[in-house]
Parts: C-alpha cells; structure tokens; sequence
C-alpha cells in the first residue's frame, strides 16, 4: 500500500510541476508551453491510486483524493486564463 501512496503523491508533484512549467515559459515559443496537458494524463491515475487509498482506510487518502481533484479540475479554466493573459500581454 505504500507504492500506491508513494505514486499518488507523485502524481501530484507532476501535476503541479507540469503547472509551473506551463507559467514559467513563453506561450507562444516554448515547446513547453502546453506542459499542463502532463496533468491530464497524470492525476486521473492519481485519482484512482488514492480512491484505493480511501477504500484500504490509508492514512492521507483523503488528502491525496481532494489534491489530486483541485488539480484535474485546475486544467479546464486554463484555456480561458491562457487567451486572457496572451490578450492582456499583446496590447
């Protein structure tokens, strides 16, 4: 059960790399500018390890759920705050 708390945890240290890269490069330049995508892929997998965690009564299941939840719903206001900022940087 360790694994599977150990790989949760990372996959929301991805995601929240994943974020700071995304903010930290040019948009328009950068190959790195869609690295929020990472986040996509990486926390519905650390959803489901930590719904396992909840399920085994593991200590920071919960925790590790709600995390994982904030950063997969953080994705879909993305594209509005990434148009926003791109049209408030170009005038």
């Amino acid at each position: 059960m360790h694994i599977i708390q150990y790989l949760s945890i990372s996959t929301i240290i991805i995601g929240i790399t994943g974020w700071i890269i995304t903010f930290s490069v040019d948009p328009i330049t950068s190959p790195f500018a869609l690295s929020w995508q990472v986040t996509l892929i990486a926390n519905p997998i650390g959803l489901a390890l930590s719904l396992i965690l909840v399920s085994k009564k593991m200590k920071y299941g919960t925790l590790l759920s709600v995390l994982n939840i904030l950063l997969l719903i953080s994705v879909f206001p993305f594209w509005f705050l990434t148009d926003l900022l791109n049209m408030l940087l170009s005038n």
